[in-house]
């Protein structure tokens, strides 16, 4: 009997093709530098598939050097490994990454979706991520870069602008708990993370008894910057809602008529920038939104360390620094470690 099912399972077709595979288009709609794309199949599926059908490999590689890309990674997000060879990735130099999701018509759980967003962001790719960013190779570069742009299209249009440098006070020690939980629910995260830990204090150089934290971030857990991160998407979202009903401009980057970006604010680690037009509404606005996020999130901008910085001629701009309360300075500065505002 033994013999009987070992041999049914050698006779077993192992090439039959994937559910829905061939009223699947080849390529979905690009989100940002992701681009969905079915599975393709290797030769040994040649036989279920009509020539002209055929969706391989070497189909994916060439119609993206077609359009002037170079694939950097495949993320794979089927339920087996069956359908195709990993060598011919690797021999191309290109990242495989392995996600095993549930089977057609089931929406992937939340480890899947959270390893998919882990993976294709250090390959470099940008999830929903617009204005916020830090603690990932290469990302100081580009918010400095984007920072620069911003303050150069300024610059060169002529328009006066604001942009105000913030410095948040003591921000790991200050964070809400309640606020970062709540946080960490809305991503799926949980609060053991940072709940069960107790400190102790030395006396005489010997630790003596230990005590429970009610607030803030542990400096020098590895964990902290990510969390401290995800608490400032809230930030983010505020200042986004703001943006959309016009209650702040930022500044449009972009030379081609029709594909201006609207920059608002930038947020890299606990380094914060934001831009606006010189008036008292909007600096009233953006004093708003900072003391509800300080209220929500126990989050406080030390505004004797901040600074608003006028962009080419603001005649009112100690006016709207007392509305902040803090010092004006003039660029060019310093953002990240490089200049920011230089006119050379």
């Amino acid at each position: 009997m033994r013999d009987e099912i070992f041999q049914m399972k050698r006779q077993k077709p192992s090439n039959r093709l994937p559910p829905g595979w061939l009223d699947c288009p080849a390529f979905g709609q690009e989100i940002g530098c992701i681009i969905p794309s079915k599975v393709p199949l290797d030769e040994t599926f040649n036989d279920c598939v009509l020539p002209g059908k055929r969706y391989s490999f070497r189909q994916v590689l060439h119609q993206q050097r077609v359009l002037g890309r170079k694939l950097g990674m495949v993320i794979d997000l089927t339920n087996t490994s069956r359908y195709y060879s990993l060598s011919d990735w690797r021999k191309e130099g290109i990242k495989h990454v392995k996600i095993q999701c549930r089977g057609r018509g089931s929406a992937p759980d939340n480890e899947s979706v959270n390893s998919f967003v882990y993976e294709a962001k250090k390959g470099g790719v940008e999830i929903d991520q617009q204005t916020s960013n830090g603690f990932c190779k290469g990302e100081a570069m580009d918010a400095t870069l984007i920072a620069s742009e911003c303050i150069d299209s300024r610059m060169k249009g002529g328009a006066p602008g604001l942009m105000c440098k913030l410095d948040i006070q003591k921000a790991y020690d200050h964070m809400n708990w309640s606020f970062l939980l709540n946080t960490l629910r809305q991503m799926g995260w949980i609060e053991v993370c940072i709940k069960t830990v107790k400190f102790s204090v030395l006396v005489n150089g010997e630790p003596v008894g230990f005590f429970e934290s009610e607030r803030g971030l542990r400096q020098g857990d590895p964990l902290s910057p990510f969390l401290f991160i995800l608490a400032m998407e809230g930030f983010d979202s505020m200042m986004r809602i703001a943006t959309q009903n016009r209650w702040i401009r930022g500044f449009q980057v972009g030379d081609r008529v029709g594909e201006e970006k609207e920059v608002c604010h930038l947020l890299y680690a606990d380094d914060t920038i934001i831009f606006c037009e010189p008036t008292a509404e909007q600096i009233s606005y953006i004093r708003v939104i900072l003391v509800l996020f300080e209220a929500v999130s126990g989050l406080k901008v030390n505004w004797g360390k901040s600074s608003l910085f006028p962009v080419n001629e603001v005649p009112q701009i100690q006016q709207l620094a007392n509305i902040l309360g803090c010092k004006v300075e003039h660029l060019p500065t310093i953002y990240l470690g490089m200049p920011l505002g230089s006119k050379h």
